[in-house]
């Protein structure tokens, strides 16, 4: 016995042609909206000590439509001696070990990816909602 499932798409595909640039421009707000979410919520749970680290947290919108991404970055340095200028934010978030001892209740090493993880239906609700109102 043979079955068979077939998907027809064309009317899906003519009417995102026709709306191409209404779906690109309801992406590029969505996208806007969750950089700047990405940035605030990670901002209140890196870790904190001069404040340095959160005030370098900042994120950009790149591409357009399906190749849209959103890409933040916490490039907080500070000078040390005999070693120069030294990426802290790079290292407590990728090289830190998970036992580091943070002063403040409530912040977290993995600031963008704990951030991230948290809120990804929320971005993915959110995208899909404007798409769809544009």
């Amino acid at each position: 016995m043979a079955m068979e499932f077939k998907l027809d798409i064309d009317e899906f595909v003519r009417d995102l042609r026709a709306n191409a640039n209404d779906v690109e421009r309801g992406t590029r707000e969505s996208m806007d909206q969750i950089k700047d979410d990405w940035i605030q919520k990670s901002r209140d749970v890196a870790p904190l000590d001069t404040g340095n680290l959160r005030r370098q947290i900042h994120g950009f919108t790149e591409g357009s439509g399906a190749n849209s991404k959103v890409i933040v970055t916490g490039n907080a340095t500070n000078s040390s001696r005999g070693y120069g200028r030294f990426n802290y934010g790079y290292y407590l978030h990728e090289e830190a070990p998970a036992s580091t001892n943070l002063s403040t209740p409530g912040t977290t090493l993995k600031f963008f990816d704990e951030t991230a993880i948290a809120r990804e239906r929320e971005w993915m609700r959110w995208l899909e909602e404007d798409i769809r109102q544009a």
